[in-house]
């Protein structure tokens, strides 16, 4: 008769100290995997947070004080002239805010021109009590619209415009003035704490979020020599656009460093901050 032999004490704690080892080395490689996964995350995140706001602004920055055939804007009353561009104060040089005026990329066609009276056809959005652009690509004008009467596909404005010499092919467009700016989204992370993002106001104050992610941004606006040594800062070359992203949640552990405007920062909050620059020059009237 065979007799039967189990595991003793001893050999019944090794097992379990090893098993205890294994499993342990299993969460730590998880938790290191999971960690770096989130940190990759973040990044991608950021980097594409960066590409589209600088595609935004960098559009709306090259197309200001123009039309859409590349004519620049004439002046408006009300409206200071030669800025296509402005801060949060006008001629300031660095600001976290941007108006940018430009003509509407959707114009209507024109059909005909009498003096104080317009009849177009297509889409559009005019609105009475705001500006408007009148161009054929050799002259513009911007007046101010009084009344519009729809009827089917055609608009009939009603306007003062200061010039009635256009041609058919002319076409009216809103005046648009967008401001670009940081603003809180309304919504909360995993930590209960508010998330930002770039902000846009039209010219009927309605403001729509962009991109989600951007904390901080700041708009300097580039001068040539001469104007900086006269101080006569009419209209800048380009606009240097420095922008700071942060991670929606946290995902790092230890002491994190970014740089932002030139200058280095150690946090240790958990979350992935980097900071981007990018100049956009401005188009050249002639």
């Amino acid at each position: 008769m065979k007799t039967q032999q189990g595991f003793t004490l001893l050999e019944l704690m090794l097992g379990l100290v090893l098993s205890l080892v294994i499993v342990r080395g299993i969460y730590h490689v998880t938790q290191v995997v999971e960690s770096h996964y989130g940190y990759l995350r973040a990044m991608a995140r950021s980097q594409e947070a960066a590409r589209l706001a600088f595609a935004t602004l960098s559009d709306a920055i090259m197309h200001a004080g123009f039309t859409t055939c590349g004519v620049p804007l004439p002046d408006l009353n009300g409206i200071e002239k030669n800025t296509p561009l402005q801060g949060r104060k006008k001629n300031q040089q660095n600001s976290d805010r941007l108006l940018v005026r430009r003509m509407a990329t959707k114009t209507a066609q024109l059909q005909h021109a009498a003096h104080g009276e317009l009849t177009i056809k297509g889409i559009g959005t005019l609105k009475a009590d705001r500006p408007g652009i009148i161009c054929d690509c050799l002259h513009c004008d911007i007046f101010q619209i009084q009344k519009v009467e729809q009827v089917g596909a055609v608009q009939h404005i009603t306007s003062q415009p200061r010039l009635s010499d256009y041609d058919k092919l002319a076409e009216v467009s809103p005046l648009l003035e967008d401001n670009y700016f940081i603003a809180d989204t309304g919504r909360r992370n995993f930590s209960r704490e508010k998330i930002f993002g770039l902000f846009v106001e039209t010219i009927e104050k309605k403001q729509f979020e962009w991109v989600e992610g951007v904390i901080q941004l700041k708009f300097s606006f580039i001068y040539d020599e001469n104007s900086k040594r006269t101080g006569h800062l009419k209209e800048p070359l380009g606009v240097m656009i420095d922008l700071l992203t942060r991670s929606e949640n946290k995902v790092t552990t230890g002491p994190f460093t970014y740089r932002f405007l030139g200058v280095s920062h150690v946090i240790t909050d958990g979350y992935f901050y980097q900071g981007w620059r990018r100049y956009v020059p401005l188009r050249q009237k002639y």
